[in-house]
């Protein structure tokens, strides 16, 4: 039996054979990158572990290793104690004191008593541990956000689906023209390292809001200032699409 390693965590999953566990890699893959561009993905097998990157930076690896299904039960099942908590006898002579009560041996018993499994509802404190993950996932969602490009800039060029359109048309409307490529960048000198994008047309979009801030004809000049006046505003309306 097989079963797969992300980024050094088991996962729950196990598979007979091991072309079905990289199948199952490439499947969570898929999911993960149905919205990404393609020219931006890059899968390498590195070492016995599957390196998955996004725009060239590692964005998580995976590892099939063999294991024995037939292993004792309990070995695999063993629920490993993180957090031990103690009570003491002294915290019901305080809770005792606090109402003014006497503490004596009867009042320690019938305290220990009507205490004894107070603490074994652990749904709430299963809440506070839920809440403590989501703040990890935020946590992690915004360093992915950080660390991904702030712009996505479409670069589309004349069709011929429309031999009568004006370069004009094109440049009010790039979505009408044909695919070319996409391009990532946090400046506009990021994007005019492509040197071939001159006399072309564009759209551009904040990749981490979704946002389109702009488009028209590729001018260094004009989409620098777009995007400083984007970043002055904190913020930009969606253009309307022409349909």
């Amino acid at each position: 039996m097989y079963k797969i390693i992300k980024n050094n965590t088991s996962m729950m999953a196990s598979y007979e054979s091991k072309k079905e566990a990289y199948n199952a890699i490439l499947s969570i893959l898929f999911e993960i990158t149905k919205n990404v561009p393609a020219n931006s993905i890059e899968m390498i097998n590195a070492k016995g572990r599957l390196d998955f990157l996004i725009d060239g930076k590692l964005f998580a690896f995976y590892q099939i290793v063999e294991f024995d299904a037939n292993a004792d039960e309990n070995d695999k099942n063993s629920d490993s104690c993180w957090y031990e908590e103690r009570w003491y006898d002294s915290d019901l002579e305080n809770a005792l004191l606090y109402h003014e009560v006497p503490v004596t041996e009867k009042t320690m018993r019938l305290m220990r008593e009507k205490c004894k499994h107070i603490f074994d509802d652990k749904s709430a404190r299963n809440e506070i541990l839920e809440d403590m993950a989501f703040e990890i996932k935020e946590a992690i969602q915004k360093a992915q956000e950080d660390q991904s490009p702030a712009y996505i800039m479409i670069i589309t060029k004349k069709t011929a689906k429309y031999p009568k359109k004006s370069l004009n048309y094109f440049a009010a409307r790039p979505w009408k023209g044909t695919y070319v490529k996409t391009l990532v960048g946090n400046t506009a000198e990021d994007f005019f390292e492509e040197t071939d994008i001159e006399g072309l047309f564009y759209q551009l979009i904040d990749n981490r809001k979704g946002i389109r801030i702009s488009h028209g004809s590729v001018d260094i000049d004009r989409i620098a200032e777009e995007i400083s006046e984007y970043q002055k505003n904190n913020g930009g309306k969606l253009d309307d699409i022409d349909k």
